[in-house]
């Protein structure tokens, strides 16, 4: 499993780095996100969380244990309260409100665009899980997943919070730290588990790229 870096030392920097390039189901994203203005947003505004709670309360979602929050995606006066599947299908996402009281977001949004060469943007959320909680093993399916490369950028996780993915038989667990870029192919079975002494934030990034088509093509 790859560590969460404690001391930071060069010899520690190049170790990881080696470990990060073994991996198999998961592609770090070698550019560093300032993650401090995001942080002091998100505590200023504590009340955005869950404001939309349909992926954590529909029956049978791997969501339970999180909040969200939305700040890009498919226009929900377009469909019924809670109709994530007709969502899934494909549409032209836009900004919710929530990002006029996050604004940092739509930086590193825009930074990671051109980081991987991006065309346009997906879905993009920001997740909480708090400790002892997770979300269960799954998959994501549909036009979006299958149109949109996820990044994942950790703004807050400590040693312990568990990042899982199973691909071709392989299954590999890490441990993130904040201010790294992860890409997963989420149509693979992913999980979480936060077994730190804090909240896990992460923020959560679709794009659609062909920057990484090897990578998907071992994926299929």
């Amino acid at each position: 499993m790859i560590g969460i870096a404690v001391g930071g030392g060069v010899a520690y920097q190049l170790a990881r780095a080696m470990d990060m390039a073994s991996l198999k189901n998961f592609v770090p994203i070698h550019v560093a996100v300032d993650t401090k203005a995001v942080l002091g947003e998100l505590d200023a505004h504590p009340e955005l969380w869950g404001k939309i709670p349909y992926r954590a309360t529909l029956k049978g979602t791997p969501h339970a244990g999180m909040q969200d929050i939305w700040f890009h995606y498919a226009d929900p006066r377009r469909y019924a309260p809670g109709d994530l599947h007709a969502m899934t299908y494909e549409h032209i996402p836009v900004w919710y409100p929530s990002i006029k009281a996050i604004p940092s977001v739509r930086k590193i949004v825009f930074d990671l665009m051109c980081e991987v060469e991006g065309e346009t943007i997906g879905l993009v959320m920001a997740t909480k899980i708090k400790p002892g909680f997770g979300i269960d093993r799954h998959i994501d399916q549909g036009w979006h997943c299958q149109y949109h490369d996820k990044f994942y950028i950790p703004l807050q996780a400590d040693a312990n919070a568990i990042f899982g993915c199973e691909r071709h038989g392989v299954t590999e667990e890490i441990e993130t730290r904040p201010g790294e870029v992860w890409l997963m192919d989420n149509r693979h079975p992913h999980w979480v588990r936060n077994d730190s002494a804090r909240d896990r934030l992460m923020l959560i990034v679709c794009i659609h790229t062909d920057k990484f088509n090897d990578f998907h093509e071992r994926s299929n």
